[in-house]
């Protein structure tokens, strides 16, 4: 059971390079409802092309973590 969420969380990894806990939870879902191991690809890079995304906003210097 674990093996989808490690997969989608690897792929979301290699496309973002990013540590995420959104990852590991995109396959979890997989695995809810059903998806498989296709659906663990398809979650992880829609989680890997999201934190892509969101890592290239731009974010004023005071705003920064």
């Amino acid at each position: 059971m674990f093996l989808v969420p490690a997969l989608a969380g690897y792929i979301a990894f290699a496309i973002a390079d990013r540590p995420a806990s959104h990852r590991i939870h995109c396959g979890a879902v997989a695995v809810f409802v059903g998806g498989g191991f296709i659906g663990g690809i398809v979650g992880g890079l829609i989680a890997g092309f999201t934190a892509l995304w969101i890592s290239r906003i731009v974010v004023p210097r005071w705003l920064r973590a």
